[in-house]
């Protein structure tokens, strides 16, 4: 993915994880779950000062909803304690990740990537509401960047998310065409109030 990156481009790169920008990088800090990165924050400098830049990669709940979704049964709630520590996790670490993204100094941050959370789920209108959703801000519609199967059930939904700091308007939001990855792009732009 770097190759594509534009040689007069600045970027980092931490595991899966790729920030790329026009303007320069001056820092950047990784989180970690366990042994996976979940977390990647730079600063950008840009002409009108620095944001911070957050790309999220939150836990997936695949493996709950496999075990739950049964294609036999439709719902196997023996499962349903398994599901429920998945649930507890990705709350855990959704705070973990916004607390350690909110002890950067910067005022204006863009926090995005793949959420694992539809904007109407709990988990999301609970932990990252004090971020503004710019597809929501902008668009109408449902935006999907995420198809998947899950034994015989197959679903699309917007998981993947670009959340910003009141500072920053976000002007238009949009999917991106496929790429061949298993995510839509999701691209903002932005101006400063």
């Amino acid at each position: 993915m770097e190759k594509k990156i534009p040689d007069d481009w600045f970027s980092h790169s931490a595991g899966y994880s790729i920030v790329a920008s026009r303007y320069p990088i001056s820092q950047c800090d990784i989180s970690h779950r366990g042994r996976e990165i979940n977390g990647v924050y730079c600063v950008i400098e840009t002409p009108s000062g620095p944001i911070g830049f957050g790309n999220v990669d939150l836990l997936t709940p695949r493996r709950a909803l496999t075990t739950i979704l049964d294609s036999q049964k439709v719902f196997d709630l023996t499962q349903i304690d398994y599901a429920q520590e998945r649930i507890a996790k990705r709350w855990q670490e959704s705070e973990d990740l916004l607390n350690w993204f909110n002890a950067f100094p910067e005022d204006n941050k863009i926090l995005a990537g793949d959420f694992n959370l539809t904007a109407d789920s709990r988990i999301y209108r609970n932990v990252w509401s004090e971020y503004q959703n710019a597809y929501s801000r902008t668009m109408f519609g449902y935006g999907h960047t995420k198809r998947t199967k899950i034994n015989i059930f197959r679903y699309t939904a917007r998981i993947d998310h670009i959340l910003s700091t009141s500072q920053l308007r976000p002007l238009k939001s949009w999917v991106g065409p496929d790429f061949g990855s298993d995510h839509l792009p999701l691209i903002t732009d932005f101006t400063r109030h």
